[in-house]
């Protein structure tokens, strides 16, 4: 039997940084919201059989008509936002294993519905290595230097850009690994964490590196959306 492969999106933000009454993710480029964008490529990829989105209970009925009016066939539904980033991935994750139950250990890819523009290469990478290796870590190598300071006024020494990578987005794992992930966080009471990556990190989990890409960027400021509005308006032209 095939292994499904399922869709996490994380659509919980607010998106302060951006200065806008609007979460991020809800903006529309050109007449379309941000996280129809990042959902278009899960729903083309053939590996993909279902998406499900984590939103607030506000924005659902607003994510589920935007997916009817798009022709998604892949939507599954959503699930409730938490208060932080890592409540909303446990929200989803824990979601998913109670409408999956019958499935035989899915493999899950959570993605930010903030990075519109993933490709099918990377999900095709990334699921390669979860399936090689057992989980899969995004992430891309640093063209730049990077400066060690406490205070941000002066240098008190470097790190070699070639240990360096960026951590993104999609992170995959195995739903049994997701779910032991989480148990063992409770039982050593870490309630928050900043990504995916870095709780399974602090667990000391052996993880695996899938290439990224400069392009899967996370709109954050509003000079992203201007970045991406043009990329958007020259792919269109």
């Amino acid at each position: 039997m095939k292994t499904k492969v399922v869709a996490l999106l994380l659509a919980g933000g607010h998106g302060c940084r951006m200065h806008h009454e609007r979460p991020k993710q809800f903006l529309e480029i050109n007449g379309r919201p941000v996280f129809l964008y990042t959902m278009q490529t899960f729903e083309q990829h053939p590996e993909i059989d279902q998406i499900f989105i984590v939103c607030e209970k506000e924005w659902e009925e607003y994510v589920k008509n935007q997916t009817v009016k798009a022709g998604f066939r892949k939507f599954s539904g959503t699930f409730p936002a938490g208060t932080t980033s890592m409540e909303s991935i446990r929200n989803g994750i824990l979601g998913i294993a109670e409408t999956m139950k019958t499935e035989t250990d899915p493999i899950i890819m959570t993605h930010d519905s903030v990075r519109p523009l993933i490709s099918e290469q990377l999900i095709t990478e990334n699921l390669q290595t979860c399936r090689k290796h057992g989980n899969a870590i995004t992430g891309i190598t640093s063209c730049e230097a990077y400066i060690i300071s406490s205070d941000g006024k002066h240098s008190e020494g470097l790190i070699p850009r070639e240990a360096l990578y960026r951590a993104q987005t999609p992170q995959t794992f195995r739903l049994s690994e997701l779910l032991n992930i989480f148990e063992q966080a409770k039982q050593k009471n870490i309630l928050n964490s900043q990504s995916l990556y870095t709780l399974a990190a602090t667990l000391e989990r052996p993880l695996f590196i899938s290439q990224g890409d400069e392009l899967n960027f996370k709109l954050t400021v509003p000079t992203d959306i201007e970045v991406f509005n043009a990329i958007v308006t020259y792919k269109n032209r």
